[in-house]
């Protein structure tokens, strides 16, 4: 089985806050870091040239694993998410396939955070 893409909605505007790992039984596979690149694709290819395809065999799992990070000074750490990730490959038998894999946050809001949009809303 060969693994050919993975999308995630809204991607341009968490590519600072999502990291998303891609692991499977043959080794640790490259990853999406906080800057929506994978840690180690050179300089002049994108991470779908770099990452992607990568061959499945038969009882190999693989799992993938996402981390929300905002920093600080985002806005967008305030927003609720609930994305759907998109997996894209094709079957040793040459059949395309998607699967999906949903991805959640929610925003902890301390009290600093709430007196700052309370005081915003005021405004």
């Amino acid at each position: 089985m060969q693994i050919t893409g993975f999308d995630v909605p809204y991607m341009d505007v968490l590519q600072s806050a999502l990291s998303i790992k891609f692991n499977s039984d043959q080794a640790s596979l490259m990853q999406f870091t906080n800057h929506g690149h994978a840690t180690d694709v050179p300089d002049g290819e994108t991470l779908a040239s770099t990452l992607f395809p990568f061959t499945l065999k038969k009882a190999d799992l693989l799992s993938i694993q996402y981390q929300f990070l905002f920093k600080e000074n985002d806005p967008n750490r305030y927003h609720f998410y609930d994305l759907t990730g998109t997996l894209y490959g094709k079957t040793a038998d040459g059949q395309d396939f998607t699967d999906r894999m949903y991805l959640s946050y929610r925003p902890y809001l301390s009290n600093k955070d709430l007196k700052e949009i309370i005081k915003e809303a005021g405004q």
